[in-house]
């Protein structure tokens, strides 16, 4: 009424109705709308501007969810052929319009001519990616990378049917996967280096470590968290601009990098998960092996095959475990299709990089068709990339009397009432879970913790490490923030760990405690510390602004431990977090590794106590006293421990993550 019919902002709503008609499912009338915005457009004499090209695209975008693959691919070509006119290569539009053409090309069989296109398409992205993250926030790259690791599916799908696009496929896999923990990485390793950007970093770090505070508080202030979180996102971007560095912090990993990192015996392979042009969910692995000409791209299963076996390790029963590592299903699903080409090549050693539900299966221990477990193939590295193949990291070489090994254990986690070291709270607990116990309401009081870093401790000293030993009430949270200012070559942490999923995952109960409830995943993750019982059950602290024994993973990740090679989580569910696309799992794995650390021990399930210290002690002495590398001890103490016990609850759910 107010611009008429003919004019470009009634075709422009036009295009915008046919979107709704479009989500709707309504593709008859998304049709005729575009149609009839088309047909305006070029009355107007508009059909070679970016607006005609746009409303092609929609209608390619409804022919090809019609089936009409040829009239969709073209009117995308027409598309291409405008946009290309006037838009620079970068553009979103443009770059729509190459995925999109990419994939009518894969589901009409023309496979060569979309990896030509995905091909060109991934050169594009990566540069875009490099200029943003000289200027966007953490949170803004989350943001801005979703499309990116989406359009991932296109290239694993391809890859099936078209083998040739598996070097693309390798190369992406390494810049996606953890590209945030890596900025994250490369960012706190610049400020190391540069006074000016460390003053900002410190400071940024302040705010967060407010904030963790604030979001955990049981009276949270949504003004002041607002507050701070906008303080805290101006201060970061001022970072990002101060970082003149970060021209040269996005140098993409190519896979002959990785190759060459390799030895005769040793391959690589990227775990991924992707959709098929058919819209299932699938597992794959991406293989590379010392002297072949390129990676392998080689299908596994379907995810969906995989849940039903695992589901979620949280709070699994011990009969439950048991039988997924008494079956050799999962083998048969994730590994068997590997098999041939690791056994034609020779190989002896696997980094390998989990993703999805892997992250929660020790591939190690699972049992093979022939009886054996996989360890015994093998020697299996869980890594959190195979770009850090590439990075060359040697063990440390500093002299043992100068590193230092601080441990906590025989912690006095008090009560939820009365004073801390109340007798009832460090009564003998064994045989005890490292983990919530329900019945009791509490979390109970673990004796053998204690033996297990005393032994450790003595074992340390003997071999010229200076110890610093965190019992009782001295085991504090307090205390272990702390941690950083001096160099600390070794962190063992014997105690009980918590993790809680989303909300999506555990059901719409209602829940009062803010470390179950929070929208932030490394939030749901953490420690539990001296006195921790008191603020698991009231909420807050004991005593007003002192620190409430819960360690967060958002906590630990604001934590300096770059120059800690070796970080053992003797605790309950270690392992576990929310699981996000690329980036993995969000919880204490990745808090560690964001904070330096280059190994760590972890836990998949709520592992019992006693065997626990078994295997540390195990653990210990193979790579002190018998000089083992920490993977060789790692092995040692996991094959110690299946032999003494039969039930995999005891002696599997350990991990080892480089």
């Amino acid at each position: 009424q107010v611009f008429g019919e003919d004019t470009e902002n009634y075709a422009l709503t036009l295009n915008h109705l046919a979107s709704v008609y479009k989500h709707t499912d309504r593709l008859a009338e998304a049709e005729q709308a575009l149609q009839q915005a088309l047909a305006i457009l070029e009355r107007l004499g508009m059909n070679s501007t970016t607006t005609y090209a746009y409303s092609l695209q929609d209608l390619s975008d409804v022919n090809q969810s019609l089936g009409r693959l040829e009239d969709a691919q073209e009117l995308q070509e027409q598309a291409i052929g405008i946009l290309g006119q006037h838009l620079q290569k970068y553009h979103p539009r443009y770059l729509r319009s190459l995925r999109s053409m990419a994939q009518l090309k894969q589901e009409r069989g023309q496979n060569e001519s979309a990896a030509t296109l995905l091909r060109e398409l991934a050169q594009v992205e990566e540069k875009t990616l490099a200029n943003a993250v000289r200027h966007m926030t953490e949170a803004e790259l989350a943001n801005f990378t979703r499309d990116f690791e989406r359009n991932l599916f296109q290239y694993f799908a391809l890859a099936e049917t078209d083998p040739s696009i598996a070097d693309v496929c390798y190369d992406k896999i390494l810049l996606y996967k953890g590209f945030l923990q890596t900025k994250a990485l490369e960012l706190r390793q610049l400020a190391q280096s540069d006074e000016a950007i460390q003053t900002y970093f410190q400071a940024l770090r302040q705010l967060h470590i407010e904030l963790g505070q604030l979001y955990t508080a049981a009276d949270q202030s949504e003004e002041a968290i607002a507050a701070l979180e906008a303080e805290a996102y101006q201060l970061e971007k001022e970072l990002v601009r101060q970082n003149a560095a970060f021209d040269n912090a996005l140098e993409q990993v190519r896979w002959q990098a990785v190759q060459t990192a390799l030895a005769t015996d040793e391959a690589a392979v990227e775990f991924v998960d992707y959709r098929t042009a058919a819209g299932i969910r699938r597992y794959g692995a991406l293989l590379l092996l010392p002297n072949a000409d390129a990676p392998l791209f080689i299908s596994l299963c379907d995810v969906e095959a995989v849940e039903e076996q695992v589901r979620n390790n949280s709070g699994a029963s011990i009969p439950f475990i048991n039988a997924l590592y008494s079956s050799s299903q999962l083998y048969q699903l994730l590994w068997e299709p590997l098999a041939l080409a690791l056994e034609t090549a020779a190989i002896n050693t696997v980094h390998y990089s989990a993703t999805g539900l892997i992250h929660r299966i020790n591939l190690a221990a699972l049992p093979t068709s022939a009886g054996t477990i996989l360890s015994e193939n093998y020697q299996l590295m869980a890594i959190g990339s195979t770009r850090q193949l590439a990075a060359g990291e040697s063990p440390s070489t500093l002299p043992p009397a100068t590193r230092q090994a601080v441990l906590y254990g025989g912690i006095d986690y008090g009560t939820a009432d009365g004073p801390i070291n109340d007798a009832a709270a460090v009564a003998s607990a064994y045989p005890a879970q490292r983990g919530y116990d329900g019945q009791q309401d509490a979390w109970q009081a673990l004796s053998w913790t204690e033996i297990e870093v005393v032994s450790a401790d003595d074992l340390l000293a003997s071999e010229g490490y200076s110890t610093v030993l965190k019992t009782g009430s001295d085991a504090s949270e307090a205390a272990f923030k702390k941690l950083g200012k001096a160099p600390i070559h070794i962190l063992h942490v014997a105690t009980h760990g918590y993790f809680f999923p989303d909300e999506g995952e555990q059901g719409p109960e209602d829940v009062e405690l803010a470390f179950q409830q929070s929208e932030h995943a490394m939030i749901r993750s953490g420690l539990i510390l001296a006195d921790g019982n008191y603020a698991w059950k009231n909420g807050q602290p004991r005593q007003a602004g002192a620190e409430d024994g819960i360690l967060t993973a958002y906590e630990v990740s604001k934590m300096d431990l770059h120059q800690t090679e070796l970080v053992i989580l003797s605790a309950c569910e270690t392992g576990l977090g929310d699981i996000k696309g690329r980036e993995g799992v969000y919880g204490l794995q990745r808090a560690f590794k964001i904070a330096g650390a280059r190994y760590i021990i972890m836990t998949l399930w709520q592992v019992p106590d006693f065997e626990t210290q078994a295997f540390m002690t195990t653990f210990y002495l193979a790579w002190l006293e018998e000089g083992k590398t920490i993977p060789e001890a790692f092995r040692n103490a996991q094959d110690y421990m299946r032999a003494r016990y039969k039930d995999a609850h005891k002696w599997a759910g350990f991990i080892l993550i480089e």
